[in-house]
């Protein structure tokens, strides 16, 4: 995801199982949805709405198709954004985006769920990497989740690297984050999170401190509020996030191909 915060990282929303799978990130926060990824054969779609007051505008959408053996494929899209200032999500603005996650390995008892994301962003708007230029990008991120009962703490990493105006060199950017979320309740979770941002020329950096809530509405309907406060650098001020999630369709169940 990013610079009209749709962190579309389309992953599902998902809530602590039995099994003491993770509680699933916010789907718009910055480790997305952590290492999960939709079940085979679901078809989800996502929408997001991010504002920084009197600053900037943005909304998402997204489809996100399960796959077989633990991988999602996504594509999102920003039909509406006003974007004034570079950030932690500047790179997405009236862009179409392009990923396949695969969850590596799954929550075990003591073994922390892993997941790796290779991702691509076409510009087709006026802003959309690093700097808001409107280039292509391409990037790479990875998560790690623990749960530990009610509690799961989620780490990631992203590699941005954007065409520079005129194409004749490239702008990398790092996104690290760290997330707390907890089960409040079968249906209502809470999130706390860190981001740090380092971009190119070094001067564009910031820091960041989010939070929010997710509540399973229906069993196929998430829907989530979150707030995100800069700390530094070029960091926003102050964003607010609006978010949800819901299963379209369930091909599997109906036996369609090798779902």
């Amino acid at each position: 995801m990013r610079s009209t915060f749709i962190l579309l990282a389309l992953g599902s929303c998902a809530f602590a199982q039995g099994d003491g799978s993770p509680i699933g990130s916010a789907h718009f926060a910055q480790t997305g949805g952590g290492p999960s990824v939709a079940a085979a054969g679901d078809l989800e779609f996502e929408f997001d709405y991010d504002q920084d007051p009197g600053d900037t505008i943005a909304t998402g959408v997204g489809l996100v198709l399960g796959l077989p053996h633990h991988n999602e494929l996504s594509i999102a899209w920003s039909p509406y954004a006003v974007i004034r200032r570079p950030g932690p999500d500047a790179r997405r603005t009236g862009d179409v985006s392009f990923a396949l996650k695969n969850q590596l390995v799954e929550a075990h008892g003591s073994t922390p769920a892993w997941s790796i994301e290779l991702g691509t962003h076409l510009a087709a708007g006026e802003a959309g990497h690093t700097r808001g230029e409107g280039a292509s990008d391409l990037y790479a991120a990875t998560a790690l989740a623990q749960s530990y009962g009610a509690h799961t703490w989620t780490g990631y990493y992203e590699l941005l690297l954007a065409e520079a105006t005129g194409g004749d060199s490239t702008l990398a950017e790092h996104i690290a984050a760290v997330q707390w979320a907890r089960l409040l309740q079968p249906e209502l979770g809470t999130y706390v999170e860190g981001i740090g941002v380092l971009g190119a020329p070094a001067d564009l950096s910031g820091s960041y401190f989010g939070a929010g809530l997710s509540w399973q509405a229906h069993e196929h309907l998430a829907l989530e509020a979150g707030l995100l406060f800069g700390l530094g650098g070029d960091a926003e001020d102050f964003r607010l996030l609006l978010g949800a999630t819901t299963t379209l369709a369930q091909l599997g169940k109906i036996g369609l191909g090798s779902f």
